[in-house]
């Protein structure tokens, strides 16, 4: 698909559980937060708040949990 077109799908969060299928929802709270569900070891549900620390358009989307809940991170980037 062209870049542009995948770009626009993953910088929606909301998408995420149509492809990634430990992740029950991503809501979005604020302009670059959102609050992530997720399925974790043996079911146990697994929740926390994210903040989104890059949007470069067509080139990366990065975001990383906020302080007071569980700690991780990611990055995609598009070529």
């Amino acid at each position: 698909a062209p870049v542009e077109q995948v770009y626009d799908f993953w910088q929606n969060f909301e998408n995420f559980p149509r492809f990634m299928e430990n992740i029950e929802s991503i809501q979005k709270t604020g302009p670059d937060t959102t609050h992530w569900k997720t399925r974790g070891p043996m079911g146990m549900a697994v929740e926390w708040d994210a903040k989104t620390i890059s949007l470069q358009e067509n080139q990366k989307i990065a975001c990383q949990s906020v302080d007071g809940t569980i700690e991780t991170h990611g990055a995609v980037t598009f070529a």
